[in-house]
């Protein structure tokens, strides 16, 4: 919390001292800018489904089962350089290249940089994570409730495949050696 602090005291000085130039400038109407620019990324318009996000994504990608937004700006903990996570389930692997050329053209849209990954090639614990924690922007309920219901059991074989290996390292304290 205090590094937190000290970051955002750090960021707000370095903004003043750039800003200072700029007419009729105060902290509190930058403040007020970030704040709303940060209200936008979770309003309807971007985020929805027929909002540009789902959009732009669902033209690119017209086999697109499922379109997923998740990480900081999700939560509410974004910063002013913080990233939109997007996750797109298709009914196969999606092409990487694909993906970082859609999230460049979606960032100039909302400027914003973009993380786009493919959540089918995405680890289970990733996949868990963004179908947990994350918010369904748009998806064909059928296919995202086999997808999501596939997740769930991943994740539960692998906790408990790992079972006896997580609790050995809470007896030892240790996760390598003796």
């Amino acid at each position: 919390m205090l590094r937190q602090a000290q970051h955002e005291r750090k960021w707000s000085l370095s903004c003043s001292t750039y800003f200072m130039h700029i007419p009729n400038y105060s902290v509190h109407s930058l403040l007020c800018k970030y704040a709303l620019m940060i209200q936008l990324f979770n309003s309807s318009h971007l985020l929805n489904k027929n909002g540009l996000v789902v959009t732009q994504l669902r033209s690119a990608l017209p086999d697109v089962m499922a379109i997923y937004a998740f990480g900081s700006r999700i939560q509410g903990v974004a910063r002013a350089s913080s990233d939109l996570d997007l996750a797109v389930l298709t009914p196969g692997y999606t092409d990487p290249l694909l993906l970082w050329q859609l999230s460049g053209d979606l960032a100039e849209q909302v400027q914003c940089d973009i993380d786009l990954l493919d959540l089918r090639a995405a680890s289970t614990v990733m996949q868990y994570q963004i179908i947990i924690t994350g918010r369904l922007l748009w998806g064909d309920k059928l296919a995202v409730g086999l997808f999501e219901c596939f997740v769930l059991s991943e994740k539960t074989a692998l906790n408990t495949a790992r079972a006896d290996l997580l609790a050995d390292i809470v007896k030892k304290g240790k996760i390598y050696g003796g």
